[in-house]
């Protein structure tokens, strides 16, 4: 994207990304991130029926425990992922004529959820229908916008786009409820056949571009920090140019999905089985993260203590500033050197003869300090070209030649850093993501540890060798008690020993 966020946090703010750079990955260009992560929800969302969960994906109050004898047992249904069987019990709820209107409504649209989520959206349409009908005047903004949504997910589902048209048409515009949308909200901004995208869907859009950015933060940060965060994002996307290049993201990962339904991509067997992974992925990785953010509460009294106790890594080597010019023959470095010594300041000089392209428009000057180290891989130089280098005053131009293998080098000192401990205070980004970082990996290893534990993982590691080699083995060593291994035939024996271990590297 031409334009890349501004990624500078509220002052309150940036010490939690800090902490959450590890395992965000870093900021890098957001909208690349969000696009991304927006096609792959648009694929989930189009393959599996509009939902990934039975809980949570809609207003917290369609999921009320409506109460009845049925409750618990369509309560254990859902909880185990079998959608269909829960809204069967839920609709026997539907036949106790007592039921508050309220309360009614909310459960219609509850079955119908789960018939979504249970792939049947031919059957979700029709009690998201009932829903509206019954509960035109007891439904919540909240549950409106959702049946609204859902409807059409369910028909762009099933490949209708001919009803989802003429379901667009009845509705002023995607998730709206035309008597509470202002005329501004509901002003169309473009148009697919007859389906119209308004300003309203737009800002959904770009909200929920920057909510998945958030979520990669996960709890690092309280909701305080949060919200200023998202404001100050909200306030990036909302520039003309930026809302244009999400408008045609959003128009072009729709015809796309269309085009994907016409040519029934989504019936192919390898798409299910792609797409399946792919949420086995995107569950386990959601897994740890919310793992790792309630086991991992780090304070600046952890920080500051760890920084104490590795403070000879945050020491800074001596390092130098330089200029250079940079010359191919011994002629030309004569030449400017009589320039230099006829009163031409050196970095008129560079820019007028040196060939270094990087440094030549900025007078030579290169544009961090270097370390010893840094010098000798940079250039090539011997050691006591280099102690020349760290003894020389600041502005002195070194009267040797510098042969390397680009060229010959002149080098003015602009100045000379004596080694140092830098200060807590400098190093504490570094610091949090350094402890961070390693409290992530040992807490990684034991979540795995312990799941391994829980579910008696057995792994034969004898059947992993060659076939010729296993048949040659007359006896299989016994294994490890620590491994969570256990001979061929034996895949009990491992578990049953209460000293068992089971590797990280085995399995995962």
């Amino acid at each position: 994207m031409a334009n890349d966020l501004d990624f500078s946090l509220p002052d309150e703010a940036e010490k939690a990304l800090r902490k959450k750079n590890s395992k965000a990955g870093g900021s890098g260009n957001l909208f690349s991130f969000l696009t991304l992560a927006g096609v792959l929800l648009l694929i989930v969302r189009g393959f599996f029926s509009g939902g990934i969960s039975s809980t949570g994906s809609g207003p917290s109050s369609v999921d009320a425990e409506t109460g009845g004898v049925n409750t618990d047992l369509a309560l254990k249904l859902e909880r185990r992922g079998l959608q269909i069987a829960a809204a069967h019990v839920w609709e026997e709820e539907l036949s106790d004529a007592s039921k508050p209107p309220q309360e009614r409504a909310n459960l219609l649209f509850k079955v119908g959820r789960l018939y979504q989520e249970g792939g049947d959206s031919e059957k979700a349409v029709e009690y998201y229908y009932r829903a509206e009908m019954e509960g035109k005047d007891e439904l919540s903004d909240d549950v409106k916008f959702e049946i609204d949504r859902r409807v059409q997910e369910c028909f762009e589902t099933l490949g209708m786009f001919a009803a989802l048209e003429e379901e667009l048409t009845a509705r002023t515009h995607i998730g709206g409820d035309e008597e509470a949308a202002t005329a501004k909200e509901n002003e169309v901004l473009a148009e697919i056949g007859r389906r119209k995208i308004t300003r309203r869907d737009l800002k959904r859009s770009m909200e929920q571009m920057v909510d998945l950015q958030l979520q990669s933060m996960g709890g690092s940060i309280d909701p305080a920090q949060r919200m200023a965060y998202k404001e100050q994002l909200m306030g990036q996307v909302d520039e003309p140019q930026m809302k244009a290049q999400i408008l045609n993201e959003v128009i072009n990962k729709e015809l796309l999905y269309r085009l994907a339904k016409e040519l029934r991509i989504d019936e192919k067997p390898e798409m299910t089985d792609l797409m399946q992974e792919t949420m086995r992925q995107i569950l386990s990785g959601k897994a740890l993260e919310a793992e790792l953010d309630r086991r991992i509460q780090l304070t600046d009294a952890d920080f500051e203590t760890y920084y104490k106790a590795n403070q000879e890594r945050y020491r800074q080597p001596a390092m130098v500033e330089l200029s250079v010019l940079l010359n191919q023959t011994q002629d030309d470095v004569n030449r400017v050197r009589e320039v230099l010594a006829g009163g031409e300041k050196f970095e008129d000089a560079a820019s007028r003869f040196s060939v270094d392209e990087t440094t030549r428009d900025n007078g030579g000057r290169l544009p961090a300090p270097l370390s010893r180290d840094q010098i000798k891989s940079t250039f090539g130089l011997e050691d006591d070209a280099i102690d020349s280098l760290f003894t020389a005053e600041a502005g002195e131009v070194l009267p040797g030649d510098f042969q390397t293998a680009k060229g010959i080098y002149l080098f003015r000192v602009e100045s000379n850093q004596p080694e140092r401990m830098q200060s807590y205070g400098e190093m504490k980004g570094q610091v949090e993501q350094e402890l961070l970082s390693r409290k992530q990996q040992e807490t990684v290893q034991k979540i795995l540890e312990e799941l391994r534990e829980r579910e008696r993982v057995v792994v034969h590691m004898a059947r992993l060798a060659p076939q010729e080699q296993a048949s040659e083995d007359t006896m299989p060593p016994d294994p490890d008690p620590h491994s969570g291994s256990a001979p061929d035939g034996d895949p009990g024996k491992a578990s049953k020993d209460p000293d068992s271990k089971p590797k990280d590297n085995e399995g995962s």
